[in-house]
């Protein structure tokens, strides 16, 4: 099981690819097509502070760092519940690594 989950402040135009790449990776149908060829189920959640901090809350060592750090630690990335990236999202090259596949962004 990979369990990937970002922890941001709000929606920033400075991580708009970041966070649509992760989107795509989060459809069904993307999850089902890696669960077919891997025979591994993805779980992918991005929350925003801004919006609810439950799970915030609900994640002790995201919540920890946060009022240990303060706001200014996110976005936060786990990976499995385990801390990989702070002070920023993960680009394409770390998403490839833990996916093992290829990722091409164009942007418009």
């Amino acid at each position: 099981m990979i369990n990937l989950k970002y922890f941001c402040l709000e929606e920033e135009l400075q991580f708009e690819l970041e966070i649509e790449v992760i989107n795509q990776l989060a459809s069904e149908e993307f999850k089902q097509a890696y669960l077919d060829l891997n025979g591994i189920k993805i779980e992918i959640q991005v929350f925003f502070l801004n919006e609810s901090e439950v799970p915030f809350k609900a994640h002790e060592n995201v919540y920890a760092l946060i009022k240990q750090k303060g706001k200014d630690i996110l976005p936060i990335v786990t990976l499995n519940d385990k801390i990989i990236k702070k002070n920023a999202l993960l680009n394409n090259d770390e998403i490839e690594e833990i996916f093992g596949i290829g990722i091409d962004a164009q942007i418009d």
